[in-house]
């Protein structure tokens, strides 16, 4: 029978355990999960499957990185308090210490023009992706869905109740929100894919100006 190990040592392996995911774990918390599994469930034992869904469910509700906060319910489901710090630093120790070489590394070439003229252009093309993914956003948030409450309001009382220019204005409203909706999906699109160096067309110009039916699906339909 497999004797318990004392505090220090579970801690430690805690510690390693969660070190070797955040080391290896590119993409964000997501990306987690599989070497969570090996590593919890089926290596170490720690929890089963189900303990783990719930482990991160709970991670994604509570503020803060899903991956810190999945690594410390881990932990402390484990070893107490000392577990949850344990597993905790050791989730966050590789993303650390690869911040504090590439530091080290930029001061010593941040006095390079061409260095400097590269990070700036770099600023630049940064604040562009995010615009263009927050005014995506934007018009889906603030514009689309208050459209669709004058919709919702509108068609909640029988047609026949209703004058005429409510009518027009609900279900111009509607027209208004499936314009806003796909547009604001298409910049946040837009804006996502250039950070992955994906470039992907405009998908509107203006269809509700167009003319006919066929330069409405080309003017709607770009991409």
């Amino acid at each position: 029978m497999e004797q318990p190990k004392s505090k220090p040592a579970q801690c430690a392996e805690l510690f390693a355990a969660f070190a070797r995911i955040g080391a290896f774990t590119f993409g964000g918390g997501y990306a987690m999960l599989p070497m969570l599994k090996r590593e919890c469930v089926e290596s170490k034992h720690w929890i089963d499957e189900n303990e783990l869904l719930d482990v991160f469910a709970i991670g994604q509700c509570t503020p803060g990185v899903i991956a810190v906060n999945t690594a410390t319910f881990v932990g402390y489901r484990v070893g107490g308090t000392l577990g949850a710090v344990a597993a905790t630093l050791g989730v966050v120790f590789p993303s650390l210490v690869i911040i504090m070489l590439l530091a080290a590394a930029l001061s010593f070439v941040m006095g390079y023009a061409a260095v400097q003229h590269a990070l700036n252009g770099v600023r630049v093309c940064v604040c562009v992706l995010v615009a263009n993914a927050v005014l995506g956003l934007a018009k889906k948030a603030l514009i689309a869905d208050q459209l669709a409450l004058i919709y919702a309001r509108v068609t909640a009382v029988p047609a026949a109740t209703l004058p005429a220019p409510i009518l027009v204005l609900g279900y111009t409203a509607f027209m208004m929100q499936l314009y806003f909706d796909f547009s604001g999906y298409s910049d946040m699109a837009i804006g996502i894919g250039e950070f992955f160096g994906i470039t992907l067309p405009e998908n509107f110009d203006y269809p509700y100006l167009a003319c006919s039916v066929g330069e409405y699906w080309r003017r709607w339909h770009i991409s």
